[in-house]
């Protein structure tokens, strides 16, 4: 029992000695928080200097921001102006190149135009010559005609007078023989009676055979005249084979020239908007708000 009691009165003394161990421990850790604190307590003025200065850079650090906050703002609204301004200028720029562009286009329009009614005149009048030309082949077609007609009447008149020939002669011959023979009625005729036949018989074949041989040359003449008129028909018909080609030409000399006039009416309006535009550049009128703006934030 006594042991007992003993050992329980150590392990109490064991443990007080812990906790006045641990005591001391917390005493010394609290006097050095006390001395701490008694250095921050003498160190309270510079501290509250420093806790001010502090205050005033932190107000700084937010006017600094306001003031970055609008320059960033004023830069942003200045750029876009200063590009709306650029792109303006670039699109007017841009409208006078087309323009001074569509101006020279529109003068070697004119310029060729110019050429090409040169061309045209000479052209209409090979045209002209052309139609003179299809005139007097209708008049050498007619001709040559109203020839190859003659000569066939000569032809045909010779063939008739050529049968009349034969036929007198056969009359001649009835009334030569011993007895003489009428021709008309087949009785006999006295001989002074055939002799008068005879000789109005040969006056008349003499006669014929003189207008056979006119007819024969002017029938000659006739087909010489036709044949002629041929030839000259055939080279008539060489020199109009350009008459087509050069009616194709005609039409594309016109349509040039019409074009030119077009050119010329269009260059007057595109010198005038052209004029307009290069003077708007030299003012400088263009984007005029943004322009105000910008000398505003300048």
């Amino acid at each position: 029992m006594k042991a007992a009691a003993i050992a329980e009165r150590e392990k109490r003394l064991s443990a007080l000695a812990r906790e006045l161990s641990e005591s001391d421990a917390q005493i010394a850790a609290q006097n050095k928080q006390i001395v701490a604190l008694e250095a921050i307590i003498a160190d309270a003025p510079r501290i509250a200097e420093g806790f001010a200065k502090w205050q005033a850079a932190r107000a700084r650090d937010g006017a600094l921001n306001a003031l970055l906050t609008r320059v960033v703002k004023f830069n942003e609204e200045k750029s876009k102006l200063e590009q709306a301004v650029h792109t303006a200028r670039q699109a007017l720029e841009f409208e006078a190149r087309s323009l001074r562009e569509r101006v020279d286009e529109l003068g070697k329009k004119i310029v060729l135009g110019e050429r090409r009614a040169v061309e045209l005149t000479q052209a209409q009048t090979e045209l002209a010559r052309f139609a003179s030309m299809e005139l007097q082949r209708e008049e050498q077609r007619q001709a040559r005609e109203a020839w190859n007609l003659k000569g066939a009447e000569l032809r045909t008149a010779n063939q008739n007078l050529r049968g009349e020939m034969e036929s007198l002669k056969g009359k001649v011959a009835l009334l030569s023989g011993a007895q003489a023979i009428c021709p008309v009625c087949s009785q006999p005729l006295a001989a002074d009676e055939a002799a008068r036949l005879i000789a109005e018989y040969e006056e008349t074949v003499k006669r014929g055979r003189e207008a056979y041989t006119v007819n024969s040359k002017q029938a000659d003449d006739a087909a010489w005249q036709a044949q002629r008129l041929d030839e000259e028909l055939l080279k008539l018909e060489r020199e109009l084979r350009g008459r087509d080609p050069l009616r194709g030409r005609e039409t594309n000399l016109l349509r040039d020239v019409e074009e030119a006039k077009q050119a010329a009416a269009e260059r007057e309006q595109v010198s005038a908007r052209l004029t307009e535009a290069e003077a708007r550049l030299s003012a400088g009128q263009f984007a005029q708000a943004e322009q105000e703006r910008l000398g505003k934030v300048n």
